[in-house]
């Protein structure tokens, strides 16, 4: 037997232990989940996914997602939207649950994230997706898809990061600060469904302000990635 399979990932499939164990062995194959458009592609022929999330918390590694929804857009038009409330088995401070207005009785009976997250992987196939302050958003996301053992390779714009770029002579590029800014009334915040639509709101009046949509293309949002 050579010395290279005997180290190779496939060696105890191949040549299971004899020693017996008491912890079920399981083979879980990685599930990823791709779109990349090309740099001179327009981005009104690509569907956009604006979304937002809620948690328990800011650490990705302690904290859960409590609710997550998203708007999918074609050439500025709405087509569809993604909205669910999480279960989790977790804690929620009551700082969070009077910033988001979410307490754990109206997660009782909700699906759990494992249900939840595949449904979220389906609604944006094909899409580019669209947030406020992904270094957040995307990191919190990244944990939840790392224990299900998903990869989520699309691109996502980030709209703070668009906002600081454009509008750097505010003082706050905070969602609500970006609503006044373009006097967009908004009835609620930290709720998902409502942050995506106030989102898309900002983002469409930035693009307006600042770039020619019928000729905008991949490329052109690459400063304003996330992870860029």
């Amino acid at each position: 037997m050579s010395t290279k399979l005997k180290h190779s990932v496939f060696y105890e499939v191949f040549f299971p232990s004899q020693q017996p164990s008491t912890e079920p062995q399981t083979l879980s194959l990685r599930q990823t989940y791709r779109f990349q458009a090309k740099p001179h592609e327009s981005v009104n022929q690509v569907p956009w996914v604006i979304f937002d999330l809620e948690t328990t918390g800011l650490s990705k590694d302690s904290d859960r997602i409590i609710e997550l929804g998203g708007i999918k857009y074609y050439a500025q038009k709405e087509v569809e939207r993604f909205s669910e409330l999480i279960y989790v088995d977790r804690f929620i401070p009551p700082e969070v649950q009077k910033l988001t207005g979410i307490d754990p009785s109206m997660l009782e009976g909700k699906p759990t994230a494992q249900e939840v997250i595949p449904k979220f992987m389906e609604f944006i196939a094909g899409s580019m997706l669209v947030c406020h302050n992904s270094h957040f958003d995307m990191i919190m996301m990244a944990a939840e898809l790392k224990r299900q053992n998903i990869v989520c390779d699309h691109p996502c714009l980030c709209t703070l990061k668009m906002s600081r770029s454009l509008l750097s002579e505010l003082s706050s590029r905070k969602l609500s600060s970006l609503a006044d800014h373009y006097k967009i009334s908004y009835s609620a915040l930290h709720r998902s469904l409502d942050d995506a639509k106030l989102t898309a709101s900002v983002l469409f009046k930035m693009l307006e302000e600042f770039t020619d949509l019928s000729s905008l293309t991949f490329g052109d949002l690459n400063p304003y990635l996330h992870g860029s």
